[in-house]
Order: C-alpha cells, then structure tokens, then sequence
C-alpha cells in the first residue's frame, strides 16, 4: 500500500487518535503514549516509522529559540536539568510520567525505552533529519523538500572546538 492509496487527512495526533477510536477513520498516525491507549481500545499496530525516520524530541519553537539569548540559555539549562534529575531519579520520573498519561508503570517504561531525549544534535541527526523531510516529500506528506538547517537553531549543535 502506499500512500496514494489512501485519503490522507491532516490533524493533530490527539485528534487523530479520537477519530478512529470514534470509527470516523480507519487509521491514524499516533506517537507516545496515544498508541498505547489507542491498543487498549482495540486498534493494532499497522506500521512503524522504523527504517523511514528517526524520530527526535524538539524541545523549543520558534518563538523561544528567537528570544534573547539569555532566556534561551536558561530554557536550555532548565532541559538539561530536567533530563539529568529523570535519569537520577528514574522510577519516579516513570510514576509521575504513567499519572500524567493516564497510563500504567510498564508502559510508562515501554515509552521511555522508545524515547531518545537528547540536549543537542550530531551531523548525523541532521542527515537523518534530511532522510525524514525527503521520506515526508516523497509521501506527500509535505509540499516541498525542506532543508535541516534552515528548521534547527543553531544553539541546537554542539560547540565546535
């Protein structure tokens, strides 16, 4: 199947996950914990991203990477911070993440091991990011080829020494 094949409808995750749970459509793109919610009502897993992207966390929009460069810093210093107390204190990290999900412990856990948090980018992450953006244009899941720098602030690389 590809995805000429199919009506592709472009929503937001959350929404998308109501509607087929609904039965107002017959699949949806779904991440996180949405997938494992949506198991529990009967949907299955058709298809990965696995081997088409690698996804990555973005951890600040536009307005945010174009504030003063202290505040930016300090955005920055507050997410490291954060990813460094969730590997300290994992098992809590796990309950108070299940909690606000809505999920049990063991998935909570089943989404970590999915996750990759990260503070910065490698060239590599930006050649898997031009492989995504080529993969979404060759799907039609995007209009145009876009290019992985023009989308990554440049704050988000490591410092070249």
């Amino acid at each position: 199947m590809r995805i000429q094949n199919v009506e592709f409808i472009q929503m937001g995750l959350p929404q998308a996950s109501t509607a087929m749970i609904a039965g107002q459509i017959d699949a949806a793109l779904l991440a996180g914990s949405l997938v494992i919610n949506a198991q529990k009502q009967g949907a299955h897993i058709v298809t990965t991203a696995e081997g088409y992207v690698t996804p990555k966390l973005v951890i600040a929009a536009g307005r945010v990477s174009r504030g003063p460069p202290k505040a930016v810093q300090l955005y920055l210093d507050v997410h490291t911070s954060a990813m460094n107390w969730v590997e300290q204190n994992l098992e809590e990290a796990l309950r108070i993440g299940a909690e606000e999900q809505g999920i049990s412990l063991q998935e909570a856990r089943r989404l970590y091991e999915w996750t990759q948090f990260i503070d910065s980018l490698t060239p590599q992450d930006l050649e898997q990011c031009a492989r995504t953006f080529s993969f979404m244009l060759d799907t039609d899941m995007i209009s145009e080829q876009m290019q992985s720098e023009a989308c990554i602030a440049a704050g988000a690389m490591p410092k070249k020494e």
